[in-house]
């Protein structure tokens, strides 16, 4: 079920397979879209992606190292 909706999102954004990022803390939705071809980026939890990005968006982001 994860691909056809990865696959039909594509289709209406008109975008290939290597160009989207698809980030969730989920493991299946992520190999569904690795398996589509998708680039992909694991967050372990949504409290640390929406802490990061609150950063990122008031310019108080700094460097976190190796992650």
């Amino acid at each position: 079920m994860p691909q056809a909706f990865f696959a039909e999102a594509m289709s209406r954004c008109r975008t290939t397979a290597g160009e989207p990022l698809l980030v969730d803390d989920r493991l299946p939705v992520l190999r569904a879209g690795a398996a589509l071809g998708l680039c992909t980026l694991h967050i372990s939890t949504p409290d640390l992606l929406a802490d990061r990005l609150r950063s990122l968006v008031h310019g108080h982001a700094e460097p976190t190292g190796a992650l």
